[in-house]
């Protein structure tokens, strides 16, 4: 029987906050990472999470907007 892990998106600038969520996540799930908001839209093209932890503070992109931005598109639906 295959068992297939959640792929979890961690959104945030700082490299340290992003590190320490990969070590807590990565024994049980698949970890992708986003250096911030507009990096994460475009990951999310080549991979679908099963969930995302978005920083609230972030240049160019909150995580606020990230999250308007994927709730508006039906394919994340």
């Amino acid at each position: 029987m295959s068992v297939t892990a959640f792929r979890i998106m961690v959104v945030d600038d700082e490299a340290d906050v992003r590190a320490v969520l990969r070590l807590a996540l990565a024994p049980k799930f698949e970890v992708v990472e986003a250096h911030d908001g507009l990096d994460a839209l475009e990951k999310l093209e080549r991979s679908e999470p099963d969930f995302m932890v978005l920083d609230v503070m972030m240049p160019l992109m909150d995580g606020f907007q990230v999250c308007r931005v994927v709730r508006k598109n039906p394919r994340f639906r």
